[in-house]
């Protein structure tokens, strides 16, 4: 009889108004497995016509991660816009804003998909400690790659462009302030970049998965972003704008507050 209490004490709350019923499935659930579990799940109840409410871990964990994926837009745009008017602002021009945004985005999706290609369809996997048959990437990694990686990533382009701005400015050269600005801080941004890879290097010899997605995306993306991207790719594409770099309209110019980068 106290058994029999203790378990109705369990499944039904204290005004009777509600019921609790635990699921469980045959198989082990795996991330990769709760979306259409979850689908089944509520098919069932809103077939049944009683009002319900629908919680338990792996429920929980795929709300959590669906709140994390569906912000990722707005703080993308956020970040982006944000990013624009503080470089058009500083480097008086409408191309390096969106030149700068486009490079570090490219960089953020990179090395996102390279750790896609490794943690969730295993290639590559084992020799980093991996296991192969991880399936999923964890729900954080892509804004926490983003967040990190695009704040570096800006660091190294305000430092890159300051110099080309003020060589630009001290003689007229556009090319000339390329080569000087790159000769300048290549050294510079190569050594920080080595730092930082040797530190994000050092989480995949973790043993948590998570962790080491988090170390090799934004060890890879460190890597492409101070070689491909930072010494190549940008250098190539201000030769090739040449003066419309600089290029800002006149009365935009006027309404702009001024202020000056120091390196």
């Amino acid at each position: 009889m106290a058994a029999l209490s203790a378990l109705t004490s369990r499944s039904f709350s204290a005004d009777r108004a509600l019921l609790r019923v635990t699921v469980i499935p045959e198989d082990t659930l795996r991330a990769a497995d709760i979306p259409a579990f979850e689908t089944q799940l509520r098919r069932t109840l809103n077939a049944s016509g009683y009002t319900y409410l629908l919680g338990g871990a792996p429920i929980g964990g795929e709300e959590f991660s669906r709140a994390i994926t569906d912000s990722l837009p707005t703080v993308v745009l956020a970040v982006f816009a944000g990013t624009f008017l503080l470089l058009m602002v500083a480097f008086r021009s409408l191309l390096i804003p969106l030149k700068s945004i486009l490079m570090n985005a490219l960089t953020v999706g990179a090395a996102t998909g390279i750790v896609t290609l490794i943690v969730q369809h295993g290639i590559l996997a084992a020799p980093l400690g991996i296991p192969a048959d991880v399936g999923v990437l964890d729900s954080s990694l892509p804004v926490l790659l983003f967040a990190v990686m695009f704040g570096l990533s800006m660091d190294y382009e305000i430092f890159l462009l300051s110099r080309v701005q003020e060589e630009y400015l001290r003689s007229g050269d556009n090319d000339e302030a390329i080569v000087l600005a790159v000769g300048h801080t290549a050294r510079i941004i190569t050594s920080a970049a080595i730092i930082m890879f040797i530190v994000f290097t050092a989480f995949i010899f973790g043993r948590v998965v998570a962790s080491k997605s988090i170390g090799l995306g934004l060890a890879v993306a460190v890597a492409l972003d101070a070689t491909l991207v930072r010494l190549i790719l940008v250098p190539a594409f201000l030769k090739l704008a040449g003066k419309w770099n600089w290029w800002l309209p006149a009365w935009l110019d006027r309404r702009l507050p001024h202020i000056r980068l120091e390196h």
